[in-house]
């Protein structure tokens, strides 16, 4: 299956997309389109429920990063690294594996940044407990898993830097 195929992780990519893009591009369109997404996904309920700790999170996670997040366009079927981060973090929140989430949150936030770690960290959790509510519970996501995915990722920027 292609991971865009589970709903939860669809929901929280999709859900980040749209909110980047609206603070990025400044173009509200973009969250209606998020609201848009997450009713048809989740229904009312579950829009209501997870829109405002979705824009309480991607708003924790600007304020700690120093440089800009990157993210794809929607229709994108690939995540990109910190979009991987964004889900992994999330997922170990719900699946309660600290390891994971200590990587996750050292990776998103780069050096100097961790005093901001708590603050990210509450809002993921914040998130994470409204999509459980709402029976969207992501895939758990395996430390070295995740490894593997930044490290190849890294990798290739390096790579293609030096090119």
């Amino acid at each position: 299956m292609d991971y865009f195929d589970f709903r939860p992780e669809r929901v929280a990519i999709n859900g980040f997309r749209s909110t980047m893009a609206g603070y990025e591009l400044g173009d509200p369109s973009c969250w209606d389109e998020m609201w848009s997404t997450l009713l048809e996904e989740a229904g009312i309920d579950g829009a209501c429920r997870i829109t405002g700790s979705l824009q309480f999170f991607v708003r924790s996670l600007r304020a700690a990063r120093e440089g800009k997040l990157q993210y794809f366009p929607k229709s994108c079927r690939r995540l990109c690294t910190d979009e991987c981060l964004v889900i992994s973090l999330l997922a170990s929140v719900q699946h309660n594996t600290s390891d994971t989430s200590d990587y996750c949150l050292e990776h998103l936030l780069k050096d100097g940044r961790e005093i901001f770690a708590d603050d990210l960290f509450a809002a993921a959790t914040l998130l994470a407990i409204q999509m459980r509510l709402t029976d969207l519970i992501f895939l758990p996501v395996p430390l070295e898993v995740v490894k593997s995915i930044i490290d190849r990722s890294c990798l290739h920027c390096i790579r293609s830097a030096v090119q």
